[in-house]
């Protein structure tokens, strides 16, 4: 049977008490054998009470250590533990196979526990951290067994977020995250889509701006509104590489479309003017008369008629004759919208074009009688020109 020593005894000043000095105990049950001892009156120990048991009090231990929150160590000990150095940040450390974090301070939260508030971020992560304790002792002023006095936990670390998503252009999209992210992922393309209930926009290019922001380059035209379009955010981590929070992986953002512009209007004939727009055009109302007017200081000509040429392209055939002249006649356009709905432009929504006129010909001259001539036009003449004799020369041939 194993015996554990014991080196001294001291009565204490109650007179009942003796504190013995052991060997370093076990936490194991022991039985004590008292021989010889008497009262002041001379009486020996009672024989029938001469025993007790105990468990033997053992070095303190880290039993535990725990991630309270993305800030928080708990660290618990299986004994009270004394004051002295329990608060000291020195007598704590952590080690990692990921990101690094340190100690910030350290407070007690009872005789057995303490929190240490870290610095840094954590990964999230299962026993990917471990916390080491020195220089602490129980309430006996026993030093921590160094066999137990590390513990590992699990990383709770904080998701990063999208923050926001805004239109910097009609075709950059950027996109703010809460947190400083890694570069891994961050610029791939395929880990950024949008999604719209107008027309579509899809990912070129992703440029980092900064540590919490990339630029998007889109394909594709937006359609001008609010909150419009969305863009979604996968496969991207935070600094310490905590995967991107599922929950808030995505942001709306304002559609910003640009306006089409009325390019050019050619009267290609006498009897169609041909309008061109700089970008393809949604065919609602692209061939309704009532979308196209004319205005000019000289003859009046109205629009019979609207013909698709191509996406771009309209022939208006006109109802009445133009004048031949340099940017006499106007076109103006109303209630069109791209192929995307952006609405025409209104700073550009009208344009000059040159009158092709028909020149009236002279078809015969018939003597009436001796002294009258009937000069016949394939076309009627203005009144007061025509009736000028001084336009008129006849000459013997």
């Amino acid at each position: 049977m194993a015996i554990l020593a014991v080196t001294g005894a001291v009565l204490q000043g109650d007179g009942k008490t003796v504190r013995l000095t052991t060997a370093s105990q076990s936490p194991i049950a022991y039985s004590l054998e008292v021989i010889n001892v008497t009262d002041i009156a001379g009486n020996l120990l009672n024989s029938s009470f001469d025993t007790a048991a105990f468990t033997g009090d053992a070095f303190p231990r880290v039993t535990s250590a725990t991630a309270t929150d993305s800030a928080t160590i708990r660290v618990v000990f299986n004994k009270a533990m004394s004051d002295t150095g329990l608060t000291t940040n020195g007598n704590y450390a952590f080690t990692s196979s990921d990101a690094t974090i340190t100690v910030a301070s350290v407070a007690k939260f009872s005789n057995t526990t303490v929190d240490i508030t870290i610095s840094g971020e954590m990964k999230t992560g299962t026993a990917n951290y471990n916390v080491g304790v020195i220089n602490v002792k129980d309430s006996h002023d026993n030093l921590l067994d160094s066999n137990y006095d590390d513990a590992y936990f699990n990383g709770l670390g904080v998701a990063p977020r999208v923050s926001s998503a805004a239109t910097t252009g009609a075709t950059t999209v950027r996109v703010t995250f809460n947190e400083p992210m890694s570069d891994t992922g961050l610029t791939t393309s395929g880990n950024y889509s949008f999604s719209s209930s107008d027309a579509t926009i899809t990912v070129g290019t992703v440029s980092k701006i900064s540590s919490t922001i990339v630029d998007i380059t889109t394909v594709g035209e937006m359609h001008t509104g609010i909150a419009n379009y969305r863009v979604t955010v996968i496969n991207v981590k935070d600094a310490v590489l905590n995967t991107i929070d599922a929950s808030y992986d995505e942001a709306n953002f304002n559609g910003w479309g640009i306006a089409p512009v009325l390019f050019s209007a050619v009267a290609s004939n006498t009897t169609t003017v041909r309008i061109v727009f700089d970008s393809a055009m949604s065919d609602t109302g692209l061939t309704t008369n009532g979308n196209y007017s004319f205005a000019s200081s000289d003859a009046t000509i109205t629009v019979a008629s609207v013909s698709k040429f191509s996406s771009t392209t309209v022939d208006i055939t006109i109802a009445g004759e133009m004048k031949t002249g340099t940017g006499n006649y106007h076109v103006t356009v109303i209630d069109l919208t791209d192929m995307v709905g952006n609405e025409i432009d209104l700073d550009h929504d009208t344009e000059s074009f040159n009158g092709v006129g028909v020149a009236p010909r002279v078809l015969s001259a018939t003597p009436v009688d001796n002294t009258h001539i009937d000069v016949l036009f394939d076309e009627n003449v203005t009144e007061s020109i025509a009736e000028t004799i001084t336009n008129y020369t006849i000459t013997i041939v």
